[in-house]
C-alpha cells in the first residue's frame, strides 16, 4: 500500500482546537524556533493518521509481515515560504506567520536548496523480526532505492531488461553498508 499523507505541507491548516491547544503552549514558551501552533497541530494530525494505520495492521494480524517505510518531503520549510504559501485556516493566527514552523539546524539551508538542510530528510523503517528495533544508520540512501527493496522483500525479480536506478536496502536494514555510488539531486523549478 502507498499512503501519501498530505500533512505536514503548505497550505498550513489543521483543526482549530488543535491549533488553539498548541498556541497556548507556544505562548508559554516565549520566543524561539519551532513553536508554530499551526504546524504543530498538523504534525499531531499526521501522527493520529499514521497511528490508525498501525492499529489496523495489528488488527488484521499483518504487522509482523509488513515493511513500513516512513519518509519525509525534502527539507524544512522556511518562515518566508510559510508567509508566501499560506492561506490561514482561521482568522486571528496572523502573528504565527512570523514564527518559523521548522528548522534544519544544525544543517544549513531548507526546502528548495541544495544544502544538506534541503536534501537530507528523515526516514524510518519498521519491519518486525527483520529490522532491529531502535537501530540507526547513517548510510546514504535515496527514494529510488524503495522499488528494488520492495521487489526483494516480496521475492520478485525485476523484469528482464528492466533498468533499476536504485539498489535494494535489505543489507542496510540489517546493519550493513550501502553501495558506493554517485547520487544526484535536481530541483526542476525556478527561484
Amino acid at each position: 500500500m502507498y499512503y501519501a499523507e498530505f500533512n505536514v505541507h503548505a497550505p498550513f491548516a489543521a483543526k482549530k482546537e488543535a491549533i488553539d491547544y498548541y498556541a497556548r503552549k507556544a505562548e508559554k514558551m516565549g520566543p524561539g524556533k519551532q513553536r508554530n501552533p499551526i504546524y504543530a497541530a498538523m504534525v499531531q494530525g499526521m501522527d493520529q493518521a499514521l497511528g490508525r494505520i498501525l492499529d489496523i495492521l495489528d488488527q488484521l494480524g499483518i504487522a509482523e509481515n509488513t515493511l513500513l517505510i516512513f519518509v519525509s518531503d525534502n527539507g524544512a520549510v522556511s518562515w518566508v515560504n510559510m508567509k508566501k504559501n499560506n492561506t490561514l485556516p482561521f482568522e486571528g493566527y496572523e502573528k504565527w506567520l512570523d514564527t518559523a514552523p521548522t528548522s534544519s539546524e544544525p544543517l544549513k539551508g531548507h526546502k528548495h536548496t541544495y544544502y544538506e538542510g534541503g536534501v537530507r530528510v528523515p526516514m524510518v523503517m519498521r519491519w518486525p523480526g527483520k529490522i532491529k528495533p531502535g537501530s540507526k544508520s547513517t548510510e546514504l540512501v535515496h527514494v529510488i532505492d524503495f522499488y528494488p527493496t520492495l521487489l526483494e522483500v516480496a521475492g520478485i525479480k525485476a523484469r528482464p531488461g528492466q533498468v533499476l536506478d536504485g539498489v535494494s536496502l535489505i543489507k542496510v536494514l540489517q546493519g550493513g553498508k550501502a553501495p558506493d555510488r554517485p547520487l544526484f539531486m535536481h530541483f526542476p523549478r525556478a527561484g
